[in-house]
C-alpha cells in the first residue's frame, strides 16, 4: 500500500524535455483534470553537472488570489546544488505570467498568489554540482555518491488553492561515475526498447551497467541466444554491423562479438535493428555471454518479429488478502499471518477469481542465499492449494517496495544497488518458482511498489528475476511493475511508459501491474476522494496497455466508504470493465481491491469484507466489486 507519493523525473539530460508543455500554457495538461494546482516535471532523474531541468506548476481553473506554497527540502535546500537561488528562479517563472506574485517565507519556501485562469509556471533550474557537492549519500538507498532534493507544494495560508495529484516528487543527483576510489563491481544488463516489431519497424537494444568504477579497458561479449527462432537476416543489416555503427571505431570486434568499454564510455551503449521481413513470426534474442569484471544481471533480451499475439486470459475480479505483509519476525500468527482457508472459500462464494497474497521476503528467507523457511512455505503452499481447488488465481506478491537483503546479510537495501545483488533476489524467486511451477493458478508478483529506484533500474532487476524464474523451469505468469509507487495516474508523466516496455519474459506469459487510489495524493491513506478521479486516474495506464497490446492488472485500487468515494469507485470499475483485454487487443485481465484480510480493524475505511467475518454487514465496496465481475 502506498504511504508517500513520489514522482520521478525522466527525460533527456542537458536541456528541457521535448515533452514539456509550452511555456505559459496549461490547457492540455488541465484538460479533464479537477480544479486546483499540480506540480510535475518532465526532466532527468539523475543529473550531471550543468544539466538543466524544469519544475512545472500547473494552475487548473484557479480563482484570483488563491495561494500555493512551494517548499524545497533535502540536501539541496540551501541552494548548494543549483546555479541560481530559488527566489531568483521564482522571479523568472512569475515574470512570464502577469498578475502573479510571491512572498518569501524562508530561504527555500515561497507563497505564491495566483491569478485566475488555467496556465503553467515553469521554474528553470540548472544543476551546478561543482559548487558544494559533497556526495554525502543523503539517500542511502541509491548507489554512488549523490544528493537529494524534494519539491513539495501545499495549500497557502490565505485563500488556499486545492492541491491535486503529484504534490511531491524527488530528484536524485548522483556523484561522478568513474572517479575516486569507488570499487563497486559492474552489473551488466541487456535490454530492448519495445516488445514487438513488424516490417519496417525498429528495435533499439542497449547494454547498460550500474555505475562501476571502470578504470581500465573491459571486454564484454554479445551474441545471439540459441532460443532465437528467427535469423538476423530478417533485419536490414546484421547485428555486427549495427553494433559497429553505434560505437567508436576499434571498440567492437565483429568476428568475436567482443565490445571493449572503459571509463570514457557513455552508457547505455545503444544499437538499432530495423526489420525488413516480418512474414515469419518469431523471436530474436540477444545475450551477454561473458565479461571481464562484475556480474551479468539481465543477460538476455528479445524482440518479437511479426504479429504480436497475446496469450489467452480470462479477466478476473478479486481482492488483496492482506496481513502477510503486516510485520517481519520469526513468529507466524503474531507478527504476520496469511489468509485462512475459510477466507479463500468465502472469496469463491463472492464470485472472485483472483486474490493477491502479500508476503515479506524476510519472513520466508532468513538471509541472502539461505534456505526457505519451512513453516512459511507450508502456509503459502496451503493458500496456493486452496486457491487452486477453488479455481482462483493467486498472485504471490513480494511486498517489499524494491528492497532485498544486502549481500552480507546485515541489513536491507535497494535491489541492484551497491552491495545488494540482483542475482541473490533472483535466486530467491527461483526457489519460490520451483515450489509452485506445477500450479498454474499461481502467478508471481515480483515486487510491490518499487519507488526509490528509477524505472530503468527496477526493470533491470525485474528482468534478472524473470530470467531466473524461467531458467528454473516455471511457466507461471509473471507480473511486472513500474517504479514510483507504480501509479496508474502518473504512468505517462514518468518514464514507466518507456522503461517498462523493456520488461522481458522469454515465454511472453506476463502482465504489467499498476496501482491507483482515489484520495487526494493517490496514496490510499485518506478517506477523502477527489471528484472526477475514478476513471481519469487510470486512463494513462489503460491507454498504454491498449497502445502496446499488453495485459494489465490493477493490483491495488481502493476508496473509502462514503458517498463521493463510492461514486468515484463505481466510475473506476466501469472504466476498468470497458477496457478488458481481448484475444487481439491489450487491456485488463485483473483487478484486486485493497483490501480484505484477517487483521484489518473494523474501522479501516477501505475494508471490503464484513466485520465480524463472515456474518457481519458487508461494506458497500464489496457489492460494487461483485457488480463488476466479468462474465
Amino acid at each position: 500500500m502506498v504511504t508517500v507519493l513520489t514522482m520521478a523525473l525522466a527525460s533527456m539530460a542537458g536541456g528541457v524535455s521535448s515533452r514539456a508543455f509550452a511555456a505559459g500554457s496549461g490547457t492540455d495538461f488541465c484538460q479533464g483534470k479537477s480544479d486546483g494546482a499540480y506540480i510535475v516535471s518532465r526532466d532527468p532523474l539523475v543529473l550531471n553537472e550543468g544539466t538543466n531541468f524544469d519544475v512545472h506548476l500547473f494552475a487548473c481553473r484557479v480563482t484570483d488570489g488563491q495561494t500555493v506554497r512551494m517548499r524545497v527540502s533535502g540536501a539541496g535546500s540551501d541552494d548548494n546544488l543549483l546555479e541560481e537561488a530559488y527566489d531568483v528562479v521564482a522571479q523568472k517563472a512569475l515574470a512570464a505570467r502577469p498578475g502573479l506574485s510571491f512572498v518569501l517565507v524562508t530561504s527555500n519556501e515561497f507563497q505564491f498568489r495566483l491569478a485566475a485562469g488555467t496556465y503553467e509556471l515553469s521554474f528553470p533550474f540548472k544543476f551546478a554540482r561543482g559548487r558544494k557537492f559533497t556526495g554525502s549519500e543523503a539517500a542511502s538507498w541509491a548507489p554512488g555518491r549523490h544528493e537529494q532534493v524534494d519539491f513539495v507544494i501545499s495549500p497557502g495560508s490565505e485563500n488556499p488553492a486545492v492541491i491535486r495529484d503529484s504534490s511531491t516528487f524527488k530528484l536524485i543527483t548522483e556523484g561522478p561515475r568513474f572517479t575516486g576510489d569507488d570499487d563497486r563491481a559492474a552489473r551488466w544488463s541487456i535490454l530492448r526498447s519495445i516488445p514487438a516489431i513488424s516490417s519496417g519497424d525498429s528495435v533499439t537494444f542497449e547494454i547498460d551497467e550500474s555505475g562501476a568504477a571502470i578504470k581500465k579497458p573491459v571486454k564484454i561479449r554479445i551474441g545471439i541466444h540459441p532460443s532465437s527462432t528467427v535469423a538476423e537476416s530478417v533485419f536490414q543489416r546484421g547485428l555486427a554491423d549495427a553494433i559497429a555503427a553505434a560505437v567508436p571505431a576499434g571498440t567492437f570486434n565483429p568476428a568475436s562479438g567482443v565490445l571493449t568499454v572503459d571509463g570514457s564510455t557513455t552508457f547505455p551503449v545503444k544499437f538499432t535493428l530495423t526489420a525488413k521481413d516480418a512474414s515469419r513470426s518469431g523471436d530474436f534474442v540477444l545475450e551477454l555471454k561473458d565479461n571481464e569484471i562484475g556480474e551479468i544481471d539481465a543477460s538476455r533480451a528479445g524482440v518479437h518479429i511479426g504479429q504480436w499475439t497475446l496469450p489467452p486470459a480470462q479477466p478476473a475480479m478479486g481482492v488483496n488478502m492482506a496481513s502477510g505483509e503486516f510485520g517481519t519476525g520469526t513468529t507466524f500468527n503474531k507478527d504476520y499471518v496469511y489468509p485462512e482457508n475459510a477466507r479463500i472459500d468465502w472469496s469463491k462464494e463472492q464470485g472472485f477469481k483472483i486474490l493477491r497474497i502479500p508476503f515479506k521476503f524476510q519472513n520466508i528467507q532468513p538471509g541472502p542465499k539461505a534456505k526457505l523457511r519451512t513453516q512459511d512455505m507450508q502456509e503459502l503452499n496451503r493458500v496456493a492449494v486452496r486457491c487452486a481447488s477453488n479455481e482462483i488465481v493467486c498472485i504471490l506478491d513480494m511486498h517489499n517496495y524494491g528492497s532485498y537483503y544486502t549481500d552480507d546479510g546485515k541489513s536491507t537495501g535497494l535491489a541492484g544497488s551497491n552491495g545488494v545483488s540482483n542475482k541473490n533476489l533472483a535466486a530467491l524467486w527461483a526457489k519460490i518458482a520451483v515450489r509452485f511451477k506445477d500450479n498454474p493458478h499461481i502467478w508471481f508478483g515480483l515486487m510491490n511498489e518499487p519507488h526509490d529506484q528509477s524505472a530503468l533500474d527496477w526493470v533491470k532487476s525485474a528482468n534478472t528475476i524473470a530470467l531466473a524464474i524461467r531458467d528454473a523451469g516455471a511457466p507461471n505468469k509473471i507480473v511486472f511493475q513500474g517504479s514510483y509507487w507504480d501509479g496508474a495516474h502518473s504512468w505517462d508523466s514518468s518514464d514507466n511508459q518507456v522503461q517498462v516496455l523493456k520488461a522481458y519474459d522469454p515465454l511472453n506469459n506476463f502482465a504489467v501491474e499498476a496501482h491507483q487510489y482515489l484520495d487526494v495524493d493517490s496514496s490510499g491513506t485518506s478517506p477523502n476522494c477527489v471528484p472526477l478521479s475514478g476513471s481519469r486516474r487510470i486512463e494513462p495506464f489503460t491507454a498504454w496497455l491498449k497502445k502496446y497490446k499488453m495485459h494489465g492488472i490493477l493490483g491495488e485500487a481502493g476508496w473509502a466508504n462514503n458517498s463521493l468515494c463510492l461514486q468515484e469507485g463505481d466510475d473506476m470499475l466501469r472504466s476498468w470493465q470497458s477496457s478488458l483485454a481481448t484475444p487481439s487487443e491489450g487491456g485488463y485481465i485483473g483487478f484486486t481491491y485493497w483490501a480484505a484480510g484477517p487483521w484489518w480493524d473494523k474501522d479501516y475505511p477501505y475494508l471490503a469484507e464484513p466485520r465480524p467475518f463472515p456474518g457481519g454487514t458487508p461494506p458497500p465496496m464489496l457489492g460494487q466489486l461483485k457488480k463488476h465481475i466479468p462474465d
